[in-house]
């Protein structure tokens, strides 16, 4: 279990397929994304550089997939909204009631669950001020501290935004390239 999860970015263009979309397989519009790894065919020769496929090797086996690469990657140079402005990890809302328990509150290495790992913010999508929260959903990123949600930021700093930061506002911050950059908050 883990307090924290990754800001897949913003609401737009919602959890429709679309290309941005935040939820798999999309691209989103955050700093971490949900990805597929890319495969190589069995039957060229293993990288050497892996230590899964070593191992396996090493034991006479061949795998039927090696995964090797991502097929949609973030760099430095994506988050053109500054990286003192935009979000890559923060706290995560859990409802009262629903702590270590699965879809709000489960294991982050799990990754069929969006929730267990992951949060974005914007429209509809407010900070919640605390596990009794009504106003907040599943996706929203909050905290049992009083009036703040702490925050990672892309530049290595922790920051504490108020939970009173209007849901557009927190939106601007949970992008990486939209062009808007936040500041004040």
């Amino acid at each position: 279990m883990t307090d924290y999860a990754a800001c897949m970015g913003d609401t737009s263009p919602g959890a429709s397929g679309s290309e941005n979309d935040f939820y798999w397989p999309g691209k989103g519009t955050g700093v971490l994304i949900a990805a597929r790894p890319l495969k190589i065919d069995s039957g060229k020769p293993l990288p050497t550089y892996r230590s899964v496929p070593r191992f396996v090797e090493s034991r006479g086996f061949v795998p039927a997939q090696v995964w090797n690469s991502w097929d949609l990657q973030i760099g430095m140079t994506d988050v053109t909204d500054g990286t003192s402005n935009t979000i890559m990890v923060g706290e995560s809302h859990v409802p009262s009631g629903q702590l270590n328990t699965s879809p709000a509150n489960g294991p982050a290495y799990f990754g069929r669950h969006f929730t267990h790992f992951a949060r974005i913010a914007g429209p509809g999508v407010p900070l919640a001020s605390g596990p009794q929260d009504e106003r907040a959903g599943a996706y929203s990123f909050g905290s049992s501290h009083a009036g703040g949600v702490q925050f990672a930021f892309v530049d290595g700093s922790v920051k504490m935004v108020s939970t009173s930061i209007s849901s557009k506002v927190a939106g601007h911050l949970a992008t990486r390239a939209e062009g808007v950059s936040a500041s004040g908050f």
